[in-house]
């Protein structure tokens, strides 16, 4: 199997969106922790 079809597959499975979105919320939030902590310089 393809790595780049299984990598394809994880993403559309739904465990792979809800993987996902856990990620994808965990970097906005790293994202705003970092300007506040930017801004209060």
């Amino acid at each position: 199997m393809n790595d780049l079809d299984y990598f394809y597959k994880a993403i559309t499975s739904p465990i792979g969106n809800i993987i996902g979105f856990v990620v994808f919320l965990y970097m906005v939030y790293i994202a705003i922790d970092f300007i506040r902590k930017g801004l209060k310089k």
